[in-house]
């Protein structure tokens, strides 16, 4: 079994309640994986997110943070 990586996904919803948007970002065609394609915006969990989380190794602190960041990116 291989190594365990933490990752964080977002999903935004808006619009009207019979007739919901759900907004994708397209991931850099020059990726390796899945260039072009449409998906969540996420990714996986980066120090930086542990740092800004609790003092426990993996808290929700930490997966809002790595959310955040990479909805920001």
């Amino acid at each position: 079994m291989s190594d365990v990586k933490l990752a964080a996904c977002v999903i935004l919803l808006c619009g009207e309640k019979d007739r919901p948007q759900v907004y994708l970002v397209k991931r850099s065609p020059q990726l390796q994986y899945l260039g072009g394609f449409h998906a969540f915006a996420g990714g996986m969990v980066e120090r930086v997110d542990e740092e800004l989380g609790s003092e426990a190794k993996v808290s929700n602190a930490t997966f809002m943070s790595a959310a955040l960041r990479e909805l920001f990116e």
